[in-house]
């Protein structure tokens, strides 16, 4: 009779601190589900949903021990591991996210938000077949959930079928007008006259940015941008990218002078290491080095249609081993053998790989001489294109110097200083790609650096465009196009807005007479 008596007391807090929630009070039902906890009325339900309520509140590790709670004292919940998942997901412990939405959907695989998340998880890991299964189930699970459609669309985009990623991404806008994401992602793809683009009247609507977040409107920004842009309205493009860079911005000249400052510490460092170290030599390194937006991604499509290529895309392998070298102090040969041993752990069965985690460029001197079989592809682009390019690019991490345009210029006359040193020194190991050549003559540029890497020519290397390597960055799109020259020179455009950036470059000997013309 007391238990029953106990068990009603405990539906009903809990019914009232359901109640609290879903009125959106609460702090309210924060008091009841404490209350709870502390008379040990253990409840999957009040264990999850206070877990919630702490996410939304900020505080983060209570959120996640809640969660754990729940999946220790009820291992069979579902719920626990899914809002486990989503919030690492958010914290970008992605892999770890993957662990608990693949237990969730293991104990109900019919969570369409489970599937969604998860699908989001496999698509920032690259696993994107995985991701695009995932996220087709949460479709045929819940057919009008739009930010399912959203996802999928932004697969396709980085597999490189762009028709039926547009497909996606316009029904994710059927479904719900308030995706600022999507917006962006469609702006990037190619719109013909005679397509529907009833999303881009809404794009530009007051409506659109009513109670949105600072991120959001970032991209709403930057796809307004982007659309005046392909209808040639350079001024308003121009506008919307100012609003949308100014917004962005989150750096400061303490951490870009910071950035700046670690080549020359790398450089310092470096001093004792030995050439002549040998490594497995069934594995040729391609390191491509360079800024971003200088034409990187083309250039890792180019080789990775060699079938003895490993793309090993943007992965900070190389930095992340030296580190951990030099905090051991660990020997040059000692290097090698770590550095040898992970390429043949992450690819066992291509000869040759490619990594274009672009500001290896700051440890030029360091591959060299601890990866003796390596070569380097540097990317250099016209200055005021490159930084253009950057400027429009809204990277979705990292390069906090991108929405600057003063700091860019830093950035890339600092890199352009570093490389012409090391091109000097090491002048055999460093090949210079430029892109403005590339595009504009591509067969002799592509020979060129085919023939210095010692490879047998192909015209295959002309197509590029056909590789079906999925891409995640920022280029995703125009590499799927054949080579063209439709970027060069296009800063012209834009000329009063790079007015900062020209004065920047003035300062360098090399770009003194740089004028807009």
């Amino acid at each position: 009779m007391e238990e029953n008596l106990l068990n009603v007391q405990k539906n009903q807090l809990i019914s009232v601190a359901v109640k609290y929630h879903l009125n959106g009070n609460l702090d309210k039902a924060e008091k009841y589900y404490q209350k709870l906890l502390d008379q040990e009325s253990f409840d999957p339900l009040v264990l999850s949903n206070y877990g919630v309520i702490c996410k939304q509140k900020g505080k983060i590790s209570e959120a996640i021990s809640l969660y754990k709670k729940s999946i220790s004292l009820f291992p069979h919940s579902s719920e626990a591991y899914s809002n486990l998942g989503c919030l690492l997901m958010e914290l970008n412990k992605t892999s770890e996210a993957e662990y608990y939405l693949k237990k969730s959907i293991g104990l109900n695989p019919n969570l369409a938000n489970a599937q969604y998340n998860l699908g989001c998880a496999l698509k920032d890991l690259n696993k994107l077949e995985e991701a695009e299964l995932a996220t087709r189930k949460a479709i045929e699970l819940d057919p009008k959930l739009a930010k399912a459609h959203a996802n999928l669309g932004n697969i396709l985009k980085n597999k490189g079928d762009l028709s039926k990623s547009k497909i996606s991404l316009e029904l994710a806008l059927k479904y719900d007008k308030d995706l600022p994401r999507t917006y962006f992602i469609l702006s990037l793809l190619e719109s013909k006259k005679d397509d529907n683009n009833e999303w881009q009247e809404y794009l530009f609507t007051r409506k659109i940015l009513e109670k949105k977040r600072r991120n959001e409107l970032v991209d709403i920004y930057f796809a307004r941008s982007n659309v005046r842009h392909k209808q040639k309205n350079y001024r308003e493009s121009a506008q919307y990218l100012k609003l949308a860079n100014d917004l962005k911005y989150t750096g400061n000249k303490n951490q870009l002078e910071s950035f700046i400052q670690k080549t020359e510490n790398i450089k310092i460092k470096n001093n004792p290491i030995s050439h002549g170290i040998q490594i497995n030599k069934k594995k040729s390194n391609i390191f491509i080095v360079g800024m971003p937006r200088s034409g990187s991604t083309l250039v890792e499509s180019i080789l990775g249609m060699n079938q003895n290529v490993f793309n090993l895309g943007e992965n900070n392998i190389f930095e992340n081993l030296f580190l951990k070298w030099q905090e051991e102090n660990l020997t040059p040969q000692d290097f090698t053998e770590l550095f040898s041993n992970k390429m043949e752990n992450i690819v066992n069965n291509k000869k040759i790989i490619t990594n274009k985690w672009l500001y290896n460029y700051q440890y030029t001197e360091a591959i060299i001489k601890l990866v003796p079989n390596a070569k380097i592809i540097h990317c250099q682009r016209n200055a005021l294109d490159n930084i253009l390019s950057i400027y429009r690019a809204n990277f979705a991490m990292g390069n906090c110097y991108a929405s600057s345009l003063v700091e860019t210029s830093k950035m890339y006359l600092n890199e352009d200083e570093i490389m012409a040193r090391f091109k000097k020194k090491y002048e055999s190991k460093i090949f210079n790609l430029n892109y403005d050549s590339l595009v504009t003559n591509p067969e002799k540029e592509i020979k060129l650096v085919i023939s210095w890497l010692g490879w047998r020519w192909n015209d295959i290397y002309l197509k590029p465009h056909l590789n079906k390597r999925p891409i995640t960055t920022a280029s995703s799109v125009q590499v799927r196009f054949p080579i063209n020259s439709r970027s060069i020179k296009g800063w012209k455009n834009y000329k009063q807005m790079l007015k900062p950036a020209i004065e920047v470059l003035k300062t360098n000997q090399k770009f003194k007479d740089i004028e807009i013309k």
